[in-house]
């Protein structure tokens, strides 16, 4: 059977194909009457648009390309859903990376990504400083670029959209210092120093502001994986004999969770925890875990709402939006359960 083109719909329709074509690309130039007489021949005839044609002839492929480190963290599960919500609502589909942390991957992607002609690239990278010099290329000349997480310093003229960090730290350690924790260790597990920086600055900031000393003996930094954050918080625990711990992320602190029952402490009243990110099953742990509200999903659609301004007007100016983290207060350090 010949494949129906849009000159046999334009024909049983009678009308032109350039009326089929405004239909189809949802126009408000055609009456509601001839967009329904046109759209129930397309389906009765089982019409499907050429994408990759309009796609040569408008330069536009209405793709973006999506790179993540990894989606078993909820977190970029979370802003996936909100980057693609965004994103369908306006028309556009989009290719997703996964680069498992590796350099090597997230920059295969960055080519790939391009070389697949997507009309913008929404990144949420692992390894900003290594690649900050093919991300500023691809942004000045090529490919729009919206970066999740991270500002990108290191990069000219470009939008980002990520919560405040060192302002989310703050938050997290003076709340342990507010209900009692005098040494308050961090578990950051990392494969590159920069996911951690701006939450150690906040850290400090507010060991500063309390009048408590910074004792680099109390960081842990350590691979992602769960047995070295088990054996981490282990460690720490013995050495160090912390009150209080702050973890880089949700999705690990499950992990410093367990090692610090295991190793005979009890939560919060030995040791009082706090995560970051504020995932959902957080609220559904055995202990459930107090973290610093991240708003993941809306980083995600006001990345996707920056990207396609950008897309269809291409002299927008660079925006950079930080949100506000918030403390989400549960029991991993509620220390006031019993009082009321």
């Amino acid at each position: 059977m010949p494949k129906v083109t849009i000159y046999d719909v334009a024909k049983a329709a009678n009308c032109s194909t350039a009326t089929v074509s405004l239909v189809l690309n949802k126009s408000k130039r055609i009456r509601p009457e001839t967009q329904k007489q046109v759209m129930q021949v397309v389906e009765q005839m089982g019409y499907t648009p050429n994408y990759i044609a309009q796609s040569l002839h408008s330069r536009c492929t209405h793709t973006l390309g999506l790179v993540v480190p990894n989606v078993e963290n909820p977190l970029f599960s979370m802003m996936i859903s909100g980057i693609e919500d965004c994103a369908n609502a306006k028309g556009y589909n989009i290719i997703l990376g996964i680069t498992d942390s590796n350099n090597q991957k997230e920059d295969f992607y960055l080519d790939m990504l391009q070389r697949e002609r997507v009309d913008g690239l929404i990144l949420f990278p692992s390894f900003l400083h290594s690649l900050s010099e093919k991300i500023n290329r691809l942004n000045s000349f090529q490919t729009p670029i919206v970066l999740c997480g991270s500002s990108g310093n290191e990069i000219q003229n470009i939008s980002y959209v990520k919560c405040d960090n060192r302002i989310g730290a703050y938050i997290a350690i003076t709340h342990l210092i507010d209900i009692g924790c005098r040494r308050i260790g961090c578990i950051f597990p990392s494969v590159n120093p920069s996911q951690y920086e701006s939450r150690m600055t906040g850290y400090q900031d507010a060991l500063y502001y309390n009048a408590l000393p910074f004792q680099p003996e109390l960081i842990k930094i350590c691979p992602t994986d769960n047995a070295s954050i088990s054996a981490a918080t282990t460690a720490l625990l013995e050495e160090q004999n912390p009150d209080g711990l702050f973890c880089l992320y949700d999705y690990a602190a499950i992990s410093v969770i367990r090692a610090i029952l295991r190793f005979g402490r009890r939560i919060p009243e030995d040791v009082a925890l706090i995560g970051y990110d504020n995932i959902q099953i957080s609220d559904f742990l055995p202990i459930s875990l107090s973290s610093i509200d991240t708003h993941a999903r809306e980083v995600g659609q006001k990345a996707t709402e920056i990207m396609i301004q950008k897309i269809v007007d291409a002299d927008t100016p660079c925006q950079q939006l930080l949100l506000k983290p918030e403390l989400v207060v549960r029991e991993s350090s509620d220390r006031h359960i019993d009082a009321g």
